[in-house]
């Protein structure tokens, strides 16, 4: 009898000490966990700064592109198309042909700033 009063009161106690342990084991975990992440932390946010980055570069690539196609056009146009170049010339120059109506219009001035006194 008194071997099941022992067995009786041992789980108990060692309930206590398994809880506990299970605990400390726990946190450790949640510990090591935590400092594995805060590690990884700087990298995350320097891979997103890389991104944006890497968005602003294609951005500013489509645009060249637009400006290496308009500059590429025109030398292409100044090459091989003597009426543009008459055009352009008669533009510049403020010529005009026997018969054609030039309409202009002017680019608005930028409005003067208020002086305050």
């Amino acid at each position: 009898m008194s071997a099941s009063v022992s067995d009786s009161s041992s789980p108990s106690t060692g309930g206590i000490w398994d809880s506990l342990n299970r605990f400390v084991f726990t946190l450790i975990v949640l510990i090591v966990l935590a400092a594995i992440g805060y590690r990884f932390l700087p990298e995350s946010s320097h891979r997103r700064e890389q991104e944006t980055r890497v968005e602003e570069l294609k951005a500013q690539i489509e645009k060249e592109e637009q400006v290496l196609a308009r500059a590429t056009r025109e030398a292409d146009l100044l090459a091989r198309d003597p009426e543009y170049v008459a055009l352009l010339a008669r533009d510049r120059l403020d010529l005009i042909k026997e018969g054609e109506k030039v309409y202009r219009l002017d680019q608005p001035k930028p409005a003067a700033p208020a002086k305050s006194r």
